[in-house]
């Protein structure tokens, strides 16, 4: 799955994937970390058919001096060789 984030130059992001339900953010597990400065940013996370998409995917923009975060939603689309 890739994930493509655009950002007013940027210094790093951290997208994080969270299960669904409350209280869950003690349990994510970070998918992709990215530094440097640039406004167009690609995560690629690799899953195979164990793995469910039916989480939260939260992403973390940090800059000189600030920090940024939001949820995403994510729609899963295969490629014609994956095995699923």
């Amino acid at each position: 799955m890739e994930i493509h984030i655009t950002t007013s130059y940027a210094k790093k992001i951290k997208v994080w994937r969270v299960p669904t339900g409350t209280q869950q953010w003690g349990k994510r597990k970070l998918i992709c970390e990215e530094s440097g400065f640039k406004t167009d940013w690609i995560c690629v996370w690799k899953y195979d058919k164990d793995d469910t998409i039916h989480d939260h995917f939260v992403v973390e923009v940090f800059g000189e001096d600030w920090r940024i975060q939001d949820s995403i939603n994510a729609t899963r689309r295969h490629s014609k060789n994956h095995p699923q």
